[in-house]
């Protein structure tokens, strides 16, 4: 019978994760949960057709793992500021104040960071996105340096390998 639910063990937990199951979960998971020699996660892509549920493999490994779950859809119109954070006039007579961004914060303290449509992003937002992932700290605006969290898993979702367009995908 079809079930709305599955069950994972990691280790010695056991985890009920809502939905079906994705064929290729076993695998992307023990990618999610595995650690370089650095002792960080390591970055995953996840590319396929709309519909394929690559947003849902992200929240489903952010549940089976015990992590919080955030994204954002890097379509046209996702700026630097998505992702590193900004400065916006919210202070004390219209003073500027840092807002971070939900990258920043699951970079920072842990999670699960899901980068969907990685494949329609603007090119200053990956060289933004890269020097993230490559350095394992981001310089937010002003200076300031945060270093990546043990537990921060970035993963990309896209419909492309980032080849250019195709008879599906302009």
């Amino acid at each position: 019978p079809r079930t709305d639910h599955f069950n994972v063990t990691i280790g010695k937990a056991k985890r009920t994760i809502k939905g079906k199951a994705h064929a290729e979960f076993p695998a992307i998971l023990k990618r999610a949960a595995a650690r370089n020699r650095k002792g960080m996660h390591h970055h995953i892509l996840l590319v396929g057709p709309a519909g394929t549920g690559k947003t849902t493999i992200g929240e489903q490994l952010a549940n089976c793992l015990g992590y919080e779950f955030s994204a954002i859809s890097l379509s046209e119109g996702a700026s630097e500021a998505h992702i590193l954070g900004r400065y916006l006039p919210t202070g004390k007579a219209g003073a500027y104040q840092y807002h971070e961004s939900e990258f920043v914060r699951i970079y920072r303290d842990g999670g699960l960071f899901l980068l969907d449509e990685i494949d329609r992003a603007d090119a200053n937002v990956l060289v933004a996105i890269n020097a993230a992932l490559a350095n394992n700290g981001i310089v937010l605006p002003k200076g300031k340096r945060i270093d990546r969290h043990e537990d921060s898993i970035i993963v990309a979702a896209g419909n492309t390998y980032g080849h250019g367009a195709d008879r599906t995908y302009a």
